[in-house]
């Protein structure tokens, strides 16, 4: 099956080469472009793929001329899921307040009866409409419309990719 990849940072910094490589062991055909491709939704709405995740990014959410997540992907016939960096940047646009930590959490936990890798310096506190998992006060994962949204990182723990194939198995 082809699933779209939208790569919300940089390709040389990203971690999107994991989250791609996995798509492909699993027997699926991304197609990746890129955060800033000119009328990303449009190209998205009318690709004729129906599952379509949305990288993590290492930068700061927050920055002003950062890239935000096209909000306008949750009203489309389709299924999104959002993974750290746009799930922070939804779920900010939703209304939400990011926090900052002083120290990069990178850990692997247990959240849910699922191993997951944590990787990132910001967070959303908890509740969260729709929170399906939080980790201590933080939220992890929110079911929103038409997408799945996760702090961590599927694509780098075997649950985890449970979870994709989950997603990936959506009607």
């Amino acid at each position: 099956m082809r699933v779209g990849v939208v790569v919300m940072c940089d390709m040389a910094k990203s971690g999107c080469t994991t989250l791609v490589n996995t798509l492909l062991a699993l027997g699926h055909t991304p197609l990746m472009i890129f955060w800033n491709h000119p009328n990303l939704v449009a190209t998205i709405r009318t690709s004729g793929i129906d599952h379509w995740i949305f990288s993590g990014n290492a930068t700061y959410t927050k920055d002003e001329d950062m890239h935000r997540m096209p909000m306008a992907v949750f009203s489309l016939p389709i299924h999104v899921f959002c993974i750290c960096y746009s799930f922070q940047s939804a779920l900010v646009q939703l209304g939400y307040t990011l926090h900052h930590k002083r120290k990069r959490v990178y850990k692997k936990v247990s959240l849910g009866g699922m191993t997951v890798l944590l990787n990132y310096t910001q967070y959303i506190p908890s509740p969260v409409e729709g929170e399906l998992a939080s980790y201590g006060k933080e939220c992890m994962m929110v079911r929103y419309k038409n997408a799945l949204l996760t702090q961590f990182h599927p694509e780098a723990t075997a649950d985890g990719r449970k979870l994709l194939v989950s997603f990936l198995a959506q009607k």
